[in-house]
Parts: structure tokens; C-alpha cells; sequence
């Protein structure tokens, strides 16, 4: 197509000259291939009907999964996580409540408590669940009583569809089916709900002290209860129970428990292992023991601590 001006005397030839120009490309333009549209791709087209999230509800929920399953979090793969992320949908705690069956949820998501609480009557034990604190995890192998949930104090919860937890899911199985019957021998336990065990089994961890290694230190903090699985510790310090006679921890005893249950909140005594071939122990993470466990049995913690330190409470 060729454009003429009907008339050059009415326009600068600066304005005409640019005029032309731009009527050349755009001619040009026409014969040229324009490049095709952009496709989205299929995760970004899932991504933008699925996650309303912004950038700092993704830095929270990443927090609060390293927070709730700290030594389990680690062992799945950052696309595994990044699904979790990805498909979480936020709800109110009301919301939540009306379609949860007490702790097993709804048997479609798991859930994280962002804000608020939650209590759950479980075996005549009431279980309190907070900020970073989960339910509704598929535990197949392991019947427990799901309890009935009340709002303690409203807020939010994050779910996630229980498909994109599928790795998760398969860790706390293992860990259930190895630590569970642990923690059911343990003689301080055995007043515990199972959800209790349960929950516990999902956090521990297992390691070996050598000999000599101090597992609980003179003024440390609490840091979480020990299960002996095998080998001995000692208790030493001023203020033993029985200061002529070693007391010594073997398989089966725990440790640990004096910081969590006397006014201190500091262990008065050290604690080592002198097993030559060095003691396994079975450790209660500190979130774990004092949100699930001591709250639950400390009148039989007290009587443990008491045994081998003055004044344990």
C-alpha cells in the first residue's frame, strides 16, 4: 500500500520525514513473521488459579514447616516443599473446626496452626495445639482416639492436601513404626494419651553418645528428654540425692527431665555417658516434650528428678 501527502506546503519537513519513516517500518512490519504469542506454562496457569498467597504468607508457611517437623523437613526435597507451599490454602479456625473429624482433620489435608489454639479432650487428657503446632496427619499403622476440637482462642490455619505430603507422610510412618514401641515401655509414659506417643515419635531423633560425653551439663537449659536405648549414664554434681553412691541411668530410664520440671528451669547436675562402647539415646525435641509430654505426666517427672537431685522441685 502507498501513501502519498496530498499537500507538502502545510507541513514542516521535519514532521513529514518522521511521518514517512514510521510508515515505512509499519509497511515492513507487515511482511515480517511476528513472533508468537507467550504460552503459559501449566504450572504457572495451576499456580495462578490455585496460590493466592503473597510472598510473606510463603516465607511464613515455609517457617512454620521447619518449625513443626524440624528433623523431618530436612529429608524430603525442595520440590516436595515447594508443593506443600504451593497448594496450602488458608482458613479460619472456624472454618477448619466444622469440617474436622477431632485430631485426624478431615482425612484430606493436613493442618497448621498460624494463629489461635486449639484444645482437644484425648484419653481424659486435654491437648492444646498453637502457632507452629499440626493435625491431621494419615498415621495408617496406628489407631488412636481422635478427641473432639474446641477453639481456644481463634485465629488461622494453613491446609495442605494431604497429596503433596505424601513424602512427609511416609517419613513419620517409618519413625512411628521404630520409635513408637520405644516410648510405650518407657515407664514415665505410660500415662500419656497415644496421640501423645504418637506426636513424639513423629519429632525424636536417634544418637550416640561416647564416653564421657556430658548429654545433660550442669546449668544447661532444657533441651528435650533422653531415652536410654542402650548403654549407662552417671549423674554428678553437689547436689545428689546420694552423694556416696553413683546413680546410674541404664536402658530404658530417661534423662534430662529436672530442667523441664524444677523452678530453675536449669539441670543442677551433669549427666555423662561411660558406656566404653557408647550410649544410644533416643531424644525428645524441647517443642515436642514441653507442649506434649511434661505437661501430661510432670507429677511423675517430679518423683524421677527428686530420686537422684535435692530439691528437684
Amino acid at each position: 500500500m502507498d501513501v502519498q501527502l496530498d499537500n507538502w506546503s502545510n507541513v514542516e519537513s521535519f514532521v513529514a520525514d518522521q511521518f514517512m519513516k514510521k510508515l515505512r517500518r509499519n509497511q515492513l512490519g507487515l511482511n515480517t513473521k511476528r513472533p508468537p504469542p507467550y504460552v503459559m506454562s501449566a504450572t504457572l496457569r495451576m499456580a495462578a488459579s490455585v496460590d493466592r498467597k503473597t510472598s510473606a504468607d510463603r516465607r511464613l508457611l515455609r517457617l512454620l514447616l521447619v518449625e513443626m517437623a524440624s528433623t523431618c523437613v530436612a529429608q524430603i526435597s525442595d520440590a516436595e516443599r515447594d508443593g506443600m507451599v504451593l497448594h496450602a490454602t488458608r482458613c479460619t479456625m472456624a472454618e477448619c473446626l466444622s469440617v474436622c473429624r477431632g485430631l485426624r482433620g478431615d482425612e484430606a489435608h493436613l493442618f497448621i496452626v498460624e494463629s489461635g489454639a486449639v484444645t482437644a479432650e484425648v484419653e481424659g487428657a486435654v491437648v492444646t495445639l498453637t502457632r507452629g503446632d499440626y493435625f491431621g496427619e494419615a498415621i495408617e499403622t496406628v489407631m488412636y482416639s481422635a478427641g473432639q476440637l474446641h477453639a481456644k482462642e481463634r485465629g488461622t490455619v494453613f491446609r495442605v492436601p494431604a497429596d503433596k505430603c505424601k513424602a512427609l507422610y511416609g517419613l513419620w510412618e517409618r519413625k512411628v513404626a521404630e520409635y513408637l514401641p520405644v516410648l510405650r515401655r518407657v515407664a514415665p509414659f505410660q500415662g500419656l494419651p497415644l496421640w501423645s506417643l504418637l506426636r513424639a515419635s513423629q519429632e525424636a531423633t536417634t544418637w550416640t553418645a561416647a564416653r564421657n560425653t556430658v548429654v545433660v551439663g550442669k546449668g544447661q537449659r532444657f533441651t528435650g528428654i533422653h531415652v536410654v536405648l542402650r548403654g549407662s549414664l552417671v549423674v554428678r554434681g553437689p547436689r545428689l540425692a546420694q552423694p556416696q553412691e553413683p546413680f546410674l541411668f541404664s536402658a530404658g530410664d530417661i534423662v534430662g527431665e529436672e530442667a523441664a520440671v524444677n523452678r530453675h528451669g536449669s539441670s543442677t547436675v551433669d549427666i555423662k555417658a561411660v558406656d566404653p562402647a557408647g550410649s544410644a539415646l533416643l531424644t525428645l525435641p524441647e517443642r515436642v516434650s514441653l507442649w506434649h509430654v511434661v505437661p501430661l505426666v510432670r507429677t511423675q517427672l517430679n518423683i524421677l528428678a527428686k530420686a537422684y537431685v535435692v530439691e528437684a522441685t
